[in-house]
């Protein structure tokens, strides 16, 4: 049944929606499998984007850095790491 949630506490014990982990998630496994899966749609806009604008939330951030990844100034296996700010500006 779970217990109950006090949404003015600052204490991420009585109130978890404050927490890091739900105020700026990373992508899931999912939503990475997805970005990759529709990479290709991705590849085939022409003429290919010169800007992408994204939330500087870190799901936004990954999710365009997976989908345009062959867009990126240097395409190398190394796109697909944790490390989802290079290239990106917030």
């Amino acid at each position: 049944k779970g217990f109950p949630i006090d949404f003015d506490s600052s204490d991420p014990d009585l109130n978890p929606v404050i927490r890091e982990e739900f105020l700026d998630p990373p992508l899931t496994e999912t939503g990475r499998r997805q970005c990759k899966d529709r990479r290709m749609q991705c590849d085939d806009i022409h003429p290919p984007p010169e800007l992408v604008i994204v939330s500087p939330l870190l799901r936004c951030i990954q999710t365009a850095k997976l989908s345009f990844v062959n867009h990126l100034p240097s395409q190398s296996s190394q796109n697909d790491n944790d490390n989802d700010n290079d290239n990106c500006s917030r």
